[in-house]
């Protein structure tokens, strides 16, 4: 096959692939009740389709313990077979192929005028062919597809290397043509053998000649050492049968010495010419290493049906599967960062090769978490010594490393990163990069280390190739550059931060700063078995930067020093501090050369440590000694109290990664700066109305239970800071907070933060150095209107300050009750917090209001409205003729729980002489309930109404 051919080929086994996909996955072969065999199931994906070597599952009616398989394609194959050696033989000599004329075969050749093909030509045999084979059937363990005493389950491992002899076959013609000379002394024999020519042109009568061309199949996946031999054997007698007058040759054909058949050419006049032919089936077996034999025959690929009969105990019926054949694919995911410590500088490799996984099988029920790349043989054009996973590092565009991970990759279940994906598992790596003073990449298990330079790092790619081992894709997908796949990604470089507080207190010893960068950031991770993420070895970073000096002084070396990786460690150095000034007050500026000296007295310490991650920074961590700063000064504490004050230190720092300068400053001051927050009240309650009752006496009313609420809270805000006070003696200073934010968990138990308006904050006298300022959280409506008592709460809001925040509902969470205040001014912070809490209706009447003239008494139910909670108190009856007339006042108790939620209050009014019958009077219910444990927690008392209104006494 010609390699254009081969590229057309592929092309279409391409398409073919995803098209056979589509078909096969919503698939299992079914067969009729009465079958053994009812299901041939792929375990992944549920179909009747199966890859390269996957263990394929059997189920049936009854107990098998031995299989039959039949591959066959619906399209002709072209075998080529190549001639190893010729052997003649007559009854005296016995002669192989020899280039030498004086040799035995070459008489025999001259003798009988044999014609034959010589070693290394080629024979093409085109046909339908199949191949057969016997398998035994193993219990099966893979869920949901466990064997047990009452499900015949099996799974069979289908194309395996262990060496299970394969026989294949094929349809072709022997044909033999004898020629009868005019003397009649001698046959003229030539015929045609599974298209292999041969001749005998002088074959006398009443002899036997036989003739045997011994081939081997060109399969290039195979060894040549076990390539089959097969030999193709023809055994030419000629006879002459005188009282019959009949010249008479007879051909019997063989394959390694396997009887085919046997054809009889006769002549009955001279000269002359007779002819005889017959259709036969040829065969062959291959002891070993059938999966490349099947695939250079071309009987596995995408067209192929394998039919699959139970031979024992018994003989039973066909069911089948189709072969997929399926090209190699990759994702790499950068980790997003998260609260899940998350790692920088990580890529997650995922290769989907399911035709390359040799033993899966055998993972699954050890959890191992490693399995081999299986790598094919390796002659001819299909030595692939590259397979496996090839990863290089670029620069520019240009090779500057590169490494192979061939032996082992990380076997797991990916959570289906392609869609529609039923390949099971996938191999996975991780890639991990630092900064190295030399290019390079090392493999250590299942990690590549990749080592950049940080110069480097922004023009730095990794390009990763994944070239299948499998030897069906690699010959299918060869020819269109599907046998592998390719992904390159690029490395972000990020501009680091240094954060430097923006005020301190000269009598502090020492202020911390940060130096923030995502490239920094190392630590050691191992994947997970079972999932695509890694995790941290160690909660801590792995890596820290160290100082050094350098000629001029003028400035220091940041180097990156990685102490716990697995391959070693390293250093190499990421940037320069460029330099440290102090600006003092009056403007001048100086400049701290960073001596051996000066370094150790103005930084506690020379090595950086990185902090415990805190994504999305990577966060190393310095101290800058003030007491050091004074004595490199050559000033006392007392002096720097004045010399220092309201001066900066500023820091530059060059990372070499980014090509950039970044620089901050800190002021120093003499006093600190204080903050502080209070909110009026630590409880804020909301409310909410009752239930109306509809019998009360003046139909069409509706009476509410309220709760009293103060919905206006007051939150305080001071700053203390006598220098800042100072620097105006005279006048009164005002300045804003920097920040205000509110913190709070919603009812969908999420966390939220709000920026509200800062506000301004005034000195309380000229250089007092004390600011206040007060802002208010108030219950308003959609539109920032107070709310009148009574409001229902969905229609209720927060405004902080005069922003509206959130509706109410969205607010309370009777699991996290507070919210916080935080308040920020110049890099100094405080926080409050008050506790947000509903009171809903506690208690209400359920029936109307009765009076018994009779027996003076006056009755009504009234039940809990919080159920399964215990509160108890008392209704107060108050009766009036007018509003302004004396009233009477009777008060019973009542106790309510989960058990008795309902309780009937009755009051003898007999001893009420001045109650008329006839008259209305003014009758107040009143329900005071304490204390009612409603929220957690929270104790809280209440008090409202049950019943006001006018009430008909009559008799």
């Amino acid at each position: 096959m010609d390699s254009s051919m081969k590229k057309k080929l592929a092309a279409g086994l391409v398409i073919l692939y995803a098209v056979s996909l589509a078909i096969f996955l919503p698939t299992v072969f079914q067969a009729n009740p009465n079958d053994l065999i009812t299901n041939i199931i792929n375990p992944f994906g549920g179909g009747n389709f199966l890859w390269g070597r996957e263990s394929g599952i059997i189920e049936s009616n009854v107990p098998i313990s031995e299989i039959n398989l039949t591959y066959i394609v619906p399209v002709n194959i072209t075998l080529h077979l190549k001639v190893i050696n010729d052997y003649i033989s007559n009854t005296t000599i016995h002669a192989y192929y020899n280039a030498s004329p004086e040799s035995e075969y070459q008489e025999l050749v001259k003798e009988y005028g044999i014609v034959l093909p010589i070693p290394g030509q080629i024979i093409n045999v085109t046909s339908q062919f199949k191949a057969v084979t016997n398998e035994s059937t193993i219990n099966s363990t893979l869920p949901p597809y466990e064997t047990n005493i009452t499900r015949n389950v099996y799974y069979e491992m289908f194309n395996t290397t262990p060496p299970t002899p394969f026989y294949y076959a094929y349809q072709t013609s022997d044909t033999i043509t004898q020629y009868v000379p005019s003397s009649g002394t001698y046959a003229n024999d030539s015929g045609v053998f599974s298209e292999i020519p041969f001749a005998a042109h002088h074959l006398p009568f009443n002899s036997t000649i036989i003739l045997n061309i011994t081939t081997q199949p060109i399969l290039p996946g195979v060894k040549e050492s076990e390539l089959p031999n097969i030999s193709f054997i023809v055994n030419l007698t000629a006879n002459h049968y005188v009282s019959l007058k009949e010249y008479v040759t007879t051909a019997s054909f063989y394959i390694n010495t396997v009887f085919i058949n046997s054809l009889q050419a006769t002549t009955t006049q001279l000269p002359g010419v007779s002819t005889a032919t017959s259709p036969v089936l040829a065969h062959f077996n291959v002891p070993g290493g059938n999966y490349m034999v099947l695939v250079d025959l071309g009987l596995w690929s995408n067209i192929t049906t394998v039919y699959v009969r139970g031979i024992s105990p018994v003989t039973y019926n066909n069911g089948s599967f189709h072969a997929v054949v399926i090209p190699p694919a990759m994702i790499i995911q950068i980790p997003p960062f998260s609260t899940t410590n998350d790692p920088y500088m990580v890529e997650n490799v995922t290769i989907y090769a399911p035709d390359d996984m040799l033993n899966w099988t055998y993972i699954i029920p050890k959890f191992e978490p490693y399995a081999p790349i299986n790598e094919p043989y390796t002659n001819g054009q299909w030595d692939h010594s590259g397979n496996g996973l090839n990863i290089s590092l670029l620069i520019n565009g240009k090779t500057m490393y590169n490494a192979n991970l061939t032996d082992y990759l990380a076997l797991y279940k990916p959570n289906d990163p392609f869609a529609n994906n039923p390949f099971g598992y996938a191999y996975h790596a991780s890639i991990e990069f630092f900064l190295s003073s030399s290019d390079k990449i090392v493999t250590y298990n299942n990690t590549i280390y990749v080592y950049i330079e940080p110069s480097q790092l922004s023009s730095a790619q990794i390009k990763l190739v994944y070239n299948d081992s499998d030897y069906a894709v690699q010959y299918l997908f060869g020819p269109v550059n599907r046998n592998y796949v390719e992904n390159t990604t690029g490395i972000d470089v990020y501009t680091p931060e240094l954060y430097m507080p923006s005020i301190e207190p000269i009598s502090a010893s020492f202020f911390k700063g940060q130096l923030i960068d995502y490239d920094y950031g190392y630590n050691y991770v191992i994947p997970e078995n079972d999932s695509d993420i890694v995790y941290l070895m160690h909660v801590s970073g792995d890596s820290e930067l160290v100082m050094g000096v350098t000629p001029t002084h003028a400035n220091a070396t940041l180097s990156i020093y990685y102490p716990n990786t697995p391959t070693g460690s390293l250093e190499t150095t990421i940037g320069t501090i460029q330099g440290v000034y102090v600006k003092f007050a009056n403007g001048t500026m100086e400049r701290i050369y960073l001596s051996n000296t000066n370094i150790t007295k103005l930084f506690t310490g020379v090595t950086m440590p990185q902090m415990s991650p805190m994504p999305p920074f990577w966060n190393y961590s310095f101290e800058i000694s003030i007491v050091g700063l004074e004595n490199i000064l050559d000033i006392t504490p007392t002096q720097a109290l004045t010399v220092l004050n309201n001066s900066y230190v500023i820091v530059s720092y060059y990372d070499m990664a980014s090509n950039t300068t970044v620089t901050n400053m800190t002021k120093l001051v003499s006093t600190p700066a204080i903050l502080n927050v209070t909110a009026g009240f630590d409880h804020s309650f909301y409310y909410a109305p009752a239930t109306p009752y509809e019998d009360i006496a003046v139909p069409g009313d509706q009476i509410f239970y309220l709760v009293s609420v103060d919905n206006k809270l007051p939150v305080y805000i001071t700053l203390t800071d006598t220098s800042l006070g100072a620097t105006s003696p005279t006048t009164v200073i005002s300045v804003n907070t920097t920040s205000i934010y509110l913190t709070y968990t919603n009812e969908s138990g999420m966390l939220t933060t709000v920026a509200v308006p800062n506000i301004v904050l005034t000195e309380t006298a000229p250089a007092s150095g004390i600011f206040k300022g007060m802002l208010y959280i108030t219950l308003t409506n959609a539109n920032g209107q107070l709310l009148p008592t009574g409001t229902p709460l969905n229609t209720t809001y927060l405004d902080v300050n005069g922003k509206v925040i959130a509706p109410v509902f969205d607010i309370i969470n009777t699991t996290h009750e507070m919210m916080y205040i935080n308040v920020t001014f110049d890099g100094v912070s405080a926080y409050t917090y008050y506790t947000l809490t509903q009171i809903p209706n506690v208690i209400e009447n359920v029936t109307p209001i009765v009076y018994n003239p009779v027996d003076g008494e006056l009755s009504t139910t009234v039940k809990s409205m919080i159920s399964g909670y215990y509160y108890s108190g008392y209704i107060v009856l108050t009766i009036s003729q007018t509003p302004t007339s004396p009233k009477y006042s009777y008060t019973e108790y009542f106790n309510l729980s989960a058990t008795a939620p309902s309780f009937v209050v009755a009051f003898d009014l007999l001893p009420l002489s001045s109650l008329l019958n006839g008259h209305t009077y003014i009758v107040t219910l009143q329900a005071i309930v304490v204390p009612l444990s409603y929220e957690p927690e929270h104790p809280i008392g209440s008090v409202g109404l049950v019943f006001n209104g006018t009430f008909y006494f009559e008799e």
